[in-house]
């Protein structure tokens, strides 16, 4: 039987029909919340019809203790339920029938990471006005949603606590449910981007399980750099670096993954000191990048690059030991 879409849309939101369940609500969901948040609140809900009863959507208020009060923000969290709720109403959305992809890096193992997770992907479909049927992906990456915190120790030369470069895990859902967790994410981006009017600035608890326990960091920070990521996967410019394949070439965006391969090639068909200086010197940047997030990648292209300096050199020195034939007879 066919869903009648104006029946879902008007029906009546009983989390607020009184006084009496709305305190219920403010008093066990939204204490952060000051009246004009919570009146906010309210009206998201019955906008999104997510009920904070069946816990589908709530309200995080970050700087709530700032002394300054403009850092304060109020984010709406919602469950990967409520995101799919929301989709369901528009009457085009259906689930993927795959399993989510999940890819994993025995090199990834951790305490923090006890199945090596590296990625997950999600598909959901959406169907268009003349009724074709099209996939969006959600692809969320461990190291940018797993709720870490740096510990921080006492430094007694400087006399003050100072971080230690270690990290330690803020929820516990991550060690025991890790596959969950991360798919999660990876799904409420793939439902954001195939029904961006009906989910923007909607975001899964599981997204913003890092920035609540980053203490430096300010909501308003956080959505930034949700759209940033989203950015970056609309241009496929994510997880990649920049580089210039020769002067004059265009730039090009190399997975960080395949980056080491494909620089080594293409440093080994140089066949000048100069073309392999101007190699380095316009991509000195995006080696760097690529040494800061795969250090054993950039240490193998910075190998590559030293040997085929020696190379060219050793070709260089080898033409100009060569004896010089004389052009006048008798010499």
């Amino acid at each position: 039987m066919s869903t009648n879409l104006a029946t879902v849309s008007t029906a009546p939101m009983a989390d607020f029909d009184s006084p009496t369940v709305m305190k219920v609500i403010r008093n066990a969901f939204c204490k952060d919340l000051n009246d004009a948040e919570f009146d906010a609140f309210q009206l998201i809900c019955k906008n999104t019809r997510l009920s904070p009863l069946k816990r589908q959507i709530s309200a995080q208020i970050f700087g709530k203790d700032a002394k300054d009060q403009t850092k304060r923000k109020m984010v709406i969290v919602t469950e990967i339920n409520g995101l799919r709720s929301i989709a369901e109403r528009s009457g085009r959305y259906r689930p993927d029938e795959e399993e989510a992809i999940i890819t994993y890096d025995e090199a990834a193992k951790s305490s923090m990471n006890p199945l090596g997770i590296v990625s997950a992907k999600v598909y959901v479909w959406k169907q268009d006005s003349l009724g074709a049927w099209h996939k969006a992906a959600g692809t969320a990456y461990w190291d940018e949603f797993v709720p870490k915190k740096e510990i921080w120790a006492f430094d007694p030369a400087s006399g003050k606590d100072k971080p230690t470069g270690q990290y330690k895990l803020e929820k516990e859902q991550w060690v025991k449910m890790p596959r969950l967790m991360i798919v999660k994410c990876a799904e409420a981006q793939a439902l954001r981007r195939a029904f961006p009017e009906d989910l923007s600035s909607l975001y899964e608890s599981a997204e913003l399980d890092r920035a609540m326990v980053a203490e430096e960091r300010t909501a308003s920070e956080l959505l930034a750099e949700h759209e940033k990521l989203e950015r970056q996967a609309l241009t496929n410019t994510r997880d990649s670096i920049p580089f210039a394949f020769g002067y004059g070439a265009p730039i090009e965006y190399v997975p960080s993954g395949k980056a080491a391969d494909r620089l080594i090639a293409f440093i080994r068909k140089i066949d000048s000191p100069a073309e392999l200086q101007q190699f380095r010197d316009t991509n000195k940047q995006s080696f760097n990048k690529l040494w800061a997030d795969h250090k054993s990648d950039g240490l193998e292209v910075k190998k590559a690059l030293e040997q085929r300096e020696k190379v060219l050199e050793n070709l260089a020195n080898a033409e100009d030991a060569k004896p010089q034939t004389s052009l006048i007879m008798g010499e």
